[in-house]
């Protein structure tokens, strides 16, 4: 099976700072500007699902998903966690209240905000922090300002990822909704990367996601454990790519080493999977599997729930940004 490329590149010439984030032409963010987006409200799931162009933009977003997730991508080259997700949104959101040579984005402060969504703790921080220092994805440097003060500094290859990463849905949106204008992720505007970041790690957006996560209390359950929403996406491209073949165990065991996963974690998934009615069990001897319905059109919800929340998070970004920069 071809994995995904060791790191996600960017052509040369970018707006991305080779010393990391170079956000100092466009101003910090000022008081009452979150206000501007509270009339934009959330697509109705309707215009995703019953558009005819849903079924080709799900399988590339299952497909995309499954590369930039792969250990070997995914900054720090661990397995990918929810946490780690939003505390890289974190790490680039703070970029934007920190142009000025500021304090706001510290270790300290980083921990304080992450504190508030209860994921994770501050020592799980801190080896996560120092695992991306050695992988280049992060740089964290003396204040200029007060020497005692660490400040964390985002390398290119971590800027790159969340790039991809936003790539991702912006390809969905923008295929289904050819219409709108989302311009300024594909042309990689750097003082725009960190609006996109802080509104995606907001209260209003996290409770959008824990909304479309707890929809369905089996998914969210299963979804739970470490890379388990994965596995239903390999099983679901698996099964796309070649419709008149069973899945065996061994096709989704294969993709433990692209997850960071072990085969009796991968193992134990394949189970609790069946047992929750996702995947069943199929041959004359059973010795194939195949996802169930329930499984399709929970994943068809679920994957425009996340479409539909990218495309009001990048709407939110968007206007705050614009307003940043007439207030400058």
């Amino acid at each position: 099976m071809k994995t995904a490329s060791r790191r996600t590149e960017r052509p040369a010439g970018g707006e991305e700072s080779n010393r990391g984030f170079d956000l100092s032409p466009t101003p910090a963010p000022g008081a009452g500007i979150a206000e501007v987006d509270g009339d934009i409200a959330l697509r109705p799931p309707e215009d995703i699902l019953q558009n005819p162009r849903f079924p080709a933009v799900r399988e590339r977003q299952i497909r995309t998903t499954l590369q930039i997730y792969s250990s070997s991508v995914f900054p720090g080259r661990l397995s990918v966690d929810a946490w780690r997700v939003l505390l890289i949104g974190h790490i680039l959101g703070m970029a934007c209240e920190d142009m000025s040579g500021g304090d706001a984005a510290t270790p300290t402060e980083l921990k304080r905000r992450m504190g508030l969504h209860g994921l994770i703790g501050p020592r799980q921080i801190d080896v996560y922090l120092n695992r991306l220092v050695a992988t280049g994805d992060l740089e964290i440097a003396v204040n200029p300002a007060d020497r005692r003060m660490r400040l964390l500094r985002a390398l290119p290859p971590l800027v790159n990822w969340y790039w991809s990463f936003l790539d991702i849905y912006q390809a969905s949106y923008s295929t289904l909704f050819p219409e709108r204008n989302f311009d300024l992720i594909p042309r990689r505007k750097a003082s725009f990367l960190p609006f996109m970041a802080r509104v995606g790690g907001d209260e209003r957006c996290m409770t959008e996601v824990m909304n479309a996560l707890t929809r369905d209390p089996v998914l969210a359950a299963f979804s739970a454990r470490g890379g388990a929403s994965l596995v239903l996406y390999a099983a679901l491209l698996l099964e796309s790519q070649r419709p008149d073949q069973g899945l065996r165990e061994a096709d989704l065991l294969a993709y433990g080493i692209e997850f960071g996963r072990s085969r009796s974690h991968m193992r134990n998934l394949i189970t609790l999977a069946i047992e929750s009615g996702f995947i069943e069990e199929t041959g004359r001897r059973r010795q194939l599997l195949r996802t169930t319905e329930r499984l399709r059109a929970t994943m068809d919800r679920y994957i425009a729930d996340t479409i539909r929340m990218s495309e009001n998070t990048y709407r939110r970004a968007e206007r705050q940004y614009l307003a940043s920069r007439a207030a400058g």
